[in-house]
């Protein structure tokens, strides 16, 4: 309901979700675009945009989301590189996960939303409150930084 006809895979995700608990990275991928603004946390590690999709899913099925940090994966699994490669170079470099606490997302379930335009703006608003959100996790100085 409300959800268009070309948008298959999506109908797939909303009805799992509605069963299942899932894991989805909202930038999609860990390809960098120079194009695309980026946030950049207080110890370097540089978050890109949120995909459409994820605030769409997230207004649709109404999850509790916890935000979680990945750093330092690009180092462990550098895009572009096979899982072998990778492999061998998450044996090196460590990762470390933080997790946030439950986001509140109340303020977006009452939205009246009735133009594509205005979908399409809010379901924006939600991926860049959860990628803020992801951002807030980093709250460490970088290395040598002794400010």
């Amino acid at each position: 309901k409300g959800i268009p006809n070309d948008a298959m895979p999506l109908r797939r995700i909303i009805k799992k979700m509605k069963q299942n608990t899932f894991i989805i990275f909202p930038e999609g991928t860990r390809s960098f675009h120079a194009d695309e603004p980026r946030i950049k946390t207080p110890s370097g590690v540089t978050i890109g945009q949120a995909r459409g999709g994820i605030g769409f899913i997230i207004w649709h099925t109404r999850p509790t989301v916890i935000p979680v940090l990945v750093k330092h994966a690009d180092r462990a699994m550098p895009p572009h590189k096979s899982p072998w490669w990778a492999l061998w170079l998450i044996w090196f470099h460590r990762v470390e996960i933080i997790f946030g606490k439950t986001l509140d997302l109340s303020q977006f379930s009452n939205r009246k939303a009735t133009t594509k335009d205005e979908k399409q703006k809010l379901f924006a608003e939600i991926g860049t409150t959860v990628i803020r959100a992801i951002a807030s996790l980093d709250t460490k100085k970088p290395k040598g930084d002794r400010k």
